[in-house]
């Protein structure tokens, strides 16, 4: 039989072990949270914002046209995708701040085109660039080490060979283990 001290002891060892485990699961699911919940954040659902939409266009419209749409996609010669001119940006503002560590994003590629672009992250108003290429095509995913990130941005140096603008039918970012 347990005396009354044994008792308390394993009683107070239990409470203990549960306020460990209860706080290993709170960081778990905080961490998941500032991870986006390892879901793409640029979900139209998710609430990104397109901060310059004033100077770029969505051909299709705002249903069709915009980056973030999940649904299945109508991409022609004139619909489909969002796009900006020589020297400005698309620059995709987060609701909130993440912890993330990839960027996906497909390029216009009919006719085998290839972007001069370079991509940036953001985090307190500091930049850093992910990619910089000439010779950018299809479908690109960029891989960085995980960090904070409030914004995207494209900046568009110099089009694609046939025009000056660089298409983007869709974004995604988001936390991969």
């Amino acid at each position: 039989m347990l005396n009354t001290n044994q008792v308390l002891n394993k009683i107070l060892f239990l409470n203990l072990l549960l306020i460990i485990l209860g706080n290993c699961c709170q960081k778990s699911k905080i961490r998941s949270i500032i991870r986006g919940n390892y879901q793409n954040v640029l979900s139209y659902s998710n609430g990104p914002f397109l901060e310059t939409i004033q100077t770029n266009f969505l051909d299709g419209g705002q249903k069709n046209g915009i980056l973030f749409r999940d649904q299945i996609y109508l991409v022609t010669t004139s619909t489909g995708f969002t796009y900006c001119y020589i020297d400005n940006s698309i620059i995709i503002s987060l609701r909130q701040v993440y912890e993330l560590n990839t960027f996906t994003i497909w390029l216009w590629d009919r006719g085998n085109r290839r972007y001069s672009l370079i991509v940036y992250i953001s985090y307190n108003d500091q930049e850093q660039v992910i990619y910089d290429s000439t010779v950018a095509s299809g479908i690109l995913k960029l891989t960085f080490p995980n960090q904070y990130i409030s914004s995207f941005r494209i900046y568009n140096r110099n089009g694609n060979e046939i025009t000056e603008r660089t298409n983007l039918i869709k974004a995604e970012a988001y936390f991969k283990l």
